[in-house]
């Protein structure tokens, strides 16, 4: 799961600050921050170096497989500052899904208002991160196929799944190559793949985003 439900803590606590619901925020809030305590604190004072090992490699490590940065960097655009860039794109996008999300607050049920934001923010955490890892995908799935009501992104929803299943048979080529195989996919290929996919990723965020901003259009004619 790793920062999943980070995210997703987000997400739903932006739905209860919009609803105004505060004092099931804090409650909420509370059990979060008291589970996190329970299962990590006991590691973090018995051995320090190696809890902090996982949040240190991460604000640390360099560009890394499937991520928009190495692939931009093969093709020779480079970025010195990318730990602070990538804060600073996630923490923008956030705020403007968080002011997207208050505008459709009323759209639909709030469990599918919920969904969709999560979307966005974990496809945004995605998109600027500094490693795609594998897992990503499944996370995103569930969430949109929730979320999905139109045609219009039902279509996005398949392109963007045959983007995934083309990297995923990309990244496995390409690592072969690197490891001495006979056969593989060349640095070029490969991060063209990685661009592909990113698009395809975008576009759904874009096409969800179309998809609530219809919805509150229709409901106010109405």
């Amino acid at each position: 799961t790793k920062f999943f439900p980070a995210v997703i803590l987000v997400a739903l606590s932006l739905a209860l600050l919009i609803s105004k619901e505060i004092k099931t925020l804090l409650r909420y809030l509370a059990i979060v921050v008291g589970l996190w305590l329970l299962v990590n604190l006991p590691i973090a004072l018995t051995y320090f170096d190696g809890w902090k090992h996982f949040y240190a490699m991460n604000i640390n490590r360099p560009t890394d497989l499937g991520s928009i940065w190495l692939a931009l960097s093969i093709f020779g655009i480079g970025e010195p500052h990318i730990n602070y860039l990538t804060i600073m794109l996630f923490l923008i996008g956030a705020s403007a899904i968080g002011i997207f999300y208050k505008s459709i607050a009323a759209t639909r049920t709030q469990f599918e208002n919920i969904a969709t934001t999560i979307f966005l923010l974990i496809a945004l955490f995605t998109t600027v991160s500094k490693v795609y890892s594998p897992q990503y995908v499944l996370w995103l799935t569930a969430l949109a196929v929730i979320a999905l009501k139109s045609q219009e992104t039902l279509i996005v929803f398949w392109v963007w799944q045959i983007s995934e299943l083309l990297y995923h048979v990309a990244i496995w080529q390409h690592l072969a190559l690197i490891s001495s195989a006979h056969f593989g996919l060349s640095q070029s290929f490969y991060s063209a793949i990685t661009l592909i996919r990113l698009a395809a990723s975008i576009a759904m965020i874009a096409s969800l985003a179309n998809q609530l901003t219809r919805a509150r259009f229709t409901q106010e004619n109405h």
